[in-house]
């Protein structure tokens, strides 16, 4: 009996996940974790997932209650066995906790101080050509494709007094690598999902640099200049306009997009 207890208290939790990344999917921050292009599949998966659980809870129901029935039939004595006291799985109780925090608490996305923690790249090309990226769908250029726009092209004046216009989190060097006149935007790219998304950032100049507080969210809008800084050569938005915005409804970008 207590076999067929925890079994349903584990499908009772895989049931409570379930409705966790359904409600998750509904308040629109299924992004905080995968890409889009996985959304539609995760939330299938997960409903054909529930269904499944749900069709287990009520088999392993009707089997506990056909043994009930059974187990009375055979009692002659008016005097019922005592059952036995059913334990619940400290396990058990730890998932369902975790799970209850996670739909009280709304999810958070990456910071700066994750993006201390990886290395700073993102994603780059290898075709060794230079272009200039174009709009999407009317959306401004993200900072991942400015980045491997940038980490393509061989030629380093290319892009010098292009003005772009990007959007990010303020995220200083922690090695005190450039001087307090900049500071680096960034943005956390995903390829898959949350866990292999990688930081990117594009140094911005300005002579009021140190006024802007880690996580700050700006909009920043500049000239492109490659330039000597602490010793190697690296792109620069310079002459920059400067405005704070507040953070994006799913502050990721994606690959490619």
């Amino acid at each position: 009996m207590r076999a067929k207890f925890g079994s349903l208290l584990r499908a009772s939790g895989g049931l409570l996940a379930c409705g966790y990344i359904i409600l998750i999917a509904v308040r629109g921050q299924l992004g905080f974790y995968i890409h889009p292009r996985y959304h539609l599949l995760a939330v299938v998966a997960t409903m054909a997932g529930g269904m499944l659980l749900i069709l287990d809870i009520v088999l392993e129901l009707r089997h506990n209650l056909a043994g009930k029935r059974r187990a009375s039939a055979g009692v002659t004595t008016t005097e019922r066995p005592k059952k036995p006291r059913r334990k619940i799985p400290i396990l058990s109780i730890v998932t369902a906790g975790i799970l209850i925090l996670a739909i009280i608490l709304p999810p958070r996305p990456l910071s700066s101080s994750s993006a201390a923690n990886r290395a700073t790249s993102g994603p780059t090309s290898t075709t060794g050509r230079c272009d200039k990226p174009e709009s999407l769908d009317g959306k401004p250029v993200s900072m991942n494709r400015w980045r491997s726009a940038f980490d393509d092209c061989p030629n380093d004046s290319f892009f010098d007094g292009v003005t772009i216009d990007v959007t990010g989190f303020v995220a200083r060097d922690p090695s005190g690598f450039y001087d307090n006149h900049y500071f680096e935007l960034s943005r956390f790219v995903i390829s898959c999902c949350a866990v292999d998304s990688t930081p990117i950032s594009i140094l911005v100049k300005t002579p009021d640099a140190e006024r802007y507080r880690d996580n700050q969210w700006l909009q920043v809008r500049g000239q492109i200049k490659r330039e000597l800084s602490g010793g190697k050569a690296v792109y620069v938005l310079t002459n920059s306009t400067i405005t704070p915005t507040t953070e994006p409804a799913n502050p990721y970008e994606f690959l490619g997009v």
